[in-house]
């Protein structure tokens, strides 16, 4: 989005719209999975279980779709613009359907042990 602002693509008031509505879901993540590394920062042997087939299928598939679909709402906007409204609206339920599932997911892999 930044690029975008400084190629000209985004004006203010997009990139004003578009940085608070990304950046905190985003922060949320990062925060939790460098906490978790943090935490376990010695080298511990792994006692742990093998994880199930379905599980690492959802988890990496609706990651990756996540980050398809609010790449390709930005992209969009930055190619050929939609009101600054309906940009908003778009990124908004890109993160509210799947962010739901991001939630469960990350905390099951970097939650509190």
């Amino acid at each position: 989005m930044v690029g975008f602002r400084l190629i000209e693509r985004f004006n203010d008031e997009t990139l004003k719209v578009s940085l608070p509505v990304v950046v905190p879901l985003f922060a949320s993540y990062t925060t939790l999975v460098i906490r978790d590394f943090i935490r376990n920062r010695q080298m511990v042997k792994d006692t742990s279980k093998q994880a199930a087939f379905n599980f690492v299928f959802v988890s990496f598939f609706i990651t990756t779709v996540f980050v398809l679909i609010i790449l390709a709402i930005v992209l969009k906007q930055g190619i050929k613009p939609v009101s600054v409204e309906s940009f908003a609206v778009m990124l908004g339920l890109g993160e509210s359907i799947f962010g739901i599932y991001l939630g469960y997911i990350f905390k099951e892999l970097f939650g509190n042990r």
